[in-house]
Order: C-alpha cells, then sequence, then structure tokens
C-alpha cells in the first residue's frame, strides 16, 4: 500500500495517517521496464520520485563513458537535490528492474515542505547527506578527470620520443652488422698510414649533426664531386652524407687521398659510421626528452615531499604547461612571468591541481586555436597568478554559479565540471587566499591571489 511505503521514507516518517493519505491523494504513480530512462543528465530538475518497487541506476556521462554512480532500491527519495535548486539534473537515472515509482512534482514538494515543518527537517538531513556524498564523489571525480588529463598529455608526449628510440635502435642493430662487413673489407686494404689517418678524422661526425635543408643543394653538388671521381654510387651516397653534414669541402682530403674501390669502401664504411653515429644520438636525445617529461610530472606531483613546500609558481606553470602540450596544441601561449617572483610556503601538490584545472578550461575553450596568456606578479600580500585566453567566454548569467560544486559549462560527458569549486576549496580554503574570474566575448582571466606563506 503506498501509505505504508510512504512512511518508511524519512521524508514521510513523522506523518499521521491522515497526512499520509491527503499526500497519497495528490502524488501520481509511474512505471518503467527494465532498461527504460527516467531521466538524463542536464535535464530540468521539475520533479522528485520515490522508488516503490524494483531498482534504479545513477549513471554520469563523462569522458570516459558512463560511470555507475548508484543502485538505489524500495524507499529511496532520488532527484530531490535538482528540485530543490532548480538546476539542470547531475546524472542520469535508469531502470535496473521493472520498476515502480511516486512522483511529486515541484508544487506538491513546496506545499509539503511549507505545510510540515517535520518534513523540512528531514528533507535537510536528506540534503546534507546527500551533500557530503556528493561532495565525495566530486573530489573523487575531479582527481580522476584530472589524472585522465595528465595520463593523455603525457602518453603523447613519451609516445614521440620512445619512438624515435625504437626506430632508432632497429636502424642500428642492421648498420652494425653492415659497419662491422665494411671494417673487415677496410682492414684488408693496403691503407698506408696517411690514408688511416683521413679516414678516422673523417669519420668524426660534423659537430652540428643537423641534416642539410632539402633546398640546399648540397647533395647535388656532392653527387656531381662523387661522380666525376668515378664513384660508383655518387647518386645513394651523396644525399645521405650531405644529410650527415658532410660536403665537398670536408670530404677533400679523403676523395684526394682514395681512388677507385678503396674510394668506394671508403665513402660506405664512413656513411654507416655517420649514421650510426647519427641514430645514436637520436636516441640519447629520445632518452633525454623522456627524464624531462618524467622530471616535470615528478615535480608536478611533488613526490617524495612533505606536505607543505617551498613552491616555485613559474616553474610549476611551466611543468603543469608540459604535461599539457597535447591538449594545448596550436595554441600560442604568452608567458608573462614575473622573473623576480617569491617562493611561496604551500601545498605545492594541490596548488599545481589548481593551475591545471584552470589551463584544462583554457584549452577547452581555445579548442586548439588563440591565445592563452600566463601572467605571474608579485603583490603586497603575496603572488598574483593570471591565466587568460581569448576564446567565446562565459555567458554573464551563469559567471555567478562558477563556484558551486558540479557546475559546468560543459555538455555532459565532457569532465565533472570546471573544477572551479576545488580550486576554490584549494585556494581560499586551504591557502587563505583569493580566486576570481572574469569573462566577457574574447577574454576570459581566472586571477588567483596567494599569501607568501600558507601558515599567515
Amino acid at each position: 500500500m503506498l501509505s505504508e511505503l510512504l512512511s518508511q521514507v524519512p521524508l514521510f516518517a513523522s506523518f499521521d495517517e491522515g497526512d499520509l493519505q491527503q499526500i497519497c491523494s495528490i502524488v501520481e504513480e509511474q512505471t518503467l521496464p527494465a532498461g527504460a530512462e527516467l531521466f538524463k543528465q542536464g535535464d530540468p530538475g521539475d520533479c522528485a520520485y520515490i522508488v516503490a518497487e524494483g531498482e534504479v541506476e545513477v549513471v554520469q556521462q563523462t569522458r570516459g563513458g558512463a560511470l555507475l554512480l548508484a543502485v538505489q532500491g524500495p524507499g529511496t527519495v532520488i532527484g530531490e537535490m535538482s528540485l530543490l535548486d532548480r538546476a539542470p539534473r547531475m546524472a542520469g537515472v535508469r531502470a535496473r528492474t521493472d520498476t515502480r515509482l511516486v512522483v511529486i512534482s515541484q508544487p506538491q514538494f513546496e506545499r509539503l515542505l511549507y505545510a510540515s515543518p517535520s518534513a523540512a527537517r528531514a528533507m535537510l538531513r536528506t540534503v546534507l547527506r546527500r551533500w557530503r556524498q556528493n561532495k565525495a564523489l566530486l573530489q573523487h571525480s575531479e582527481r580522476m578527470r584530472q589524472l585522465t588529463t595528465l595520463v593523455a598529455g603525457i602518453a603523447h608526449e613519451l609516445n614521440n620520443p620512445a619512438a624515435a628510440i625504437k626506430r632508432g635502435a632497429e636502424l642500428l642493430s642492421a648498420l652494425v652488422a653492415d659497419f662491422e662487413r665494411l671494417s673487415g673489407e677496410i682492414a684488408a686494404l693496403s691503407l698506408s698510414r696517411e690514408q688511416r689517418r683521413i679516414l678516422r678524422e673523417a669519420g668524426r661526425l660534423p659537430p652540428s649533426g643537423q641534416p642539410a635543408p632539402a633546398w640546399s643543394g648540397l647533395g647535388d653538388d656532392l653527387e656531381a664531386r662523387l661522380e666525376a671521381r668515378g664513384v660508383s654510387e655518387a647518386w645513394r651516397l651523396a644525399p645521405d652524407l650531405a644529410d650527415l653534414g658532410y660536403d665537398a669541402a670536408r670530404l677533400a682530403p679523403l676523395l684526394d687521398a682514395f681512388e677507385g674501390y678503396e674510394l668506394d669502401v671508403a665513402l660506405e664504411w664512413l656513411r654507416t659510421l655517420a649514421m650510426a653515429q647519427s641514430l645514436l644520438r637520436e636516441i640519447g636525445q629520445g632518452a633525454e626528452h623522456i627524464a624531462e617529461i618524467v622530471g616535470a610530472l615528478r615535480t608536478h606531483a611533488y613526490l617524495d615531499r612533505g606536505e607543505i613546500q617551498r613552491v616555485d609558481v613559474n616553474a610549476a606553470l611551466e611543468d603543469t604547461l608540459r604535461l599539457m602540450q597535447d591538449q594545448l596544441a596550436g595554441v600560442a601561449i604568452r608567458r608573462e612571468y614575473d622573473p623576480a617572483l617569491p617562493q611561496l610556503e604551500a601545498y605545492g601538490s594541490e596548488l599545481n591541481r589548481v593551475w591545471l584545472n584552470l589551463l584544462d578550461n583554457a584549452a577547452d575553450a581555445l579548442q586548439g586555436r588563440g591565445t592563452l596568456t600566463i601572467r605571474t606578479r608579485r603583490t603586497e600580500q603575496g603572488v598574483m597568478v593570471e591565466v587568460e585566453d581569448d576564446g567565446p567566454g562565459i555567458p554573464q548569467d551563469i559567471q555567478p554559479r562558477l563556484f558551486e560544486p558540479f557546475f559546468t559549462t560543459k555538455p555532459p560527458g565532457k569532465g565533472a565540471g570546471l573544477g572551479l569549486h576545488a580550486s576554490y576549496y584549494i585556494v581560499v580554503l586551504k591557502h587563505g587566499g583569493d580566486i576570481q574570474v572574469e569573462s566577457e566575448r574574447g577574454r576570459t582571466v581566472a586571477r588567483v591571489s596567494l599569501p607568501l606563506s600558507v601558515s599567515a
């Protein structure tokens, strides 16, 4: 019986039989088959529901797909938060099994709260409990979203140097075999001491190690010089040697000291040695790039350090930019750093979450084009950081809501929100600073002010 069900719901537990019967007379019932959708994420909150029979799933759309938040059974109230706040649904609900629901509309819900102080108290307890749950979900979801952002950026950044190392190692393996064979052929030649000295000197890779531009004509000039000396495969050797930094002037001693078959073998040996040296240099550069990325990640997370650290804000912003290169591809980045910016005594890893949030929001607004400007400067109280983009801006009517939990201007599936509620908590409550957002079409500025010491 409906009145028995309602009497078991905390919201109606204090109602007498007459009040329950009155409520039963004004509410409606709704049935859903298994798999049917009750409402979508982002829909207006115009009704609350009580699960009478069956089970429903609360599902939130994230970047990684649908995330199951909860399974609710008989006696559970759902949708009351959006109804109270008159805000869009923060998650969608669908029937897990065949389900029967009691529907309470906005006018009925408000009439119930005004008519019964006990119902208002019960609703307050429900809201506080749900708020605590949502706060925990928000923190977890925000950390997971940031982790996803970091992983995507790092994976992209690591892919290029890792691929270069793999390719270099594969090519180097084949070159080593060729070099051993050619070294044997060189040893079998009756070369003079002077010829061997010239060959060793030529084997030193040019200091630049830079390929010659394709349009420079160096390859053509070198090919013509080699053909004039009777080199049998000048067309193949000349482009490779030119790309490795050799020109006719550098090869002149070798061309003067060798001829015929000896010249062919010497040039082939030189080409193979130079290519191996170049590949080793590329492998080293790739490994160095990977080490830089890992170092930036380590610094960003403040691994192996205490909770409060001495923080170089300029360096922290640079580390965050490095980790977000994938998301900011195509965006022009202007740095207006104060070189004399003092270090802060702060929660370094928490502040890096703030920088990641602000840069991620700017990247979403710019969509791979436009300009991102980052400023730092000293203030009387401490340090100020500004993140400015020239994207479409945030509408004036929703700017007052930017720091609300779960509030977002992004469509469902584009993250858990703007991250500004979490950023507000970190900046204002943990550090005693201030965070503000100003926005108009073509200019959005997030401004963070921080004291020099968190203890202050």
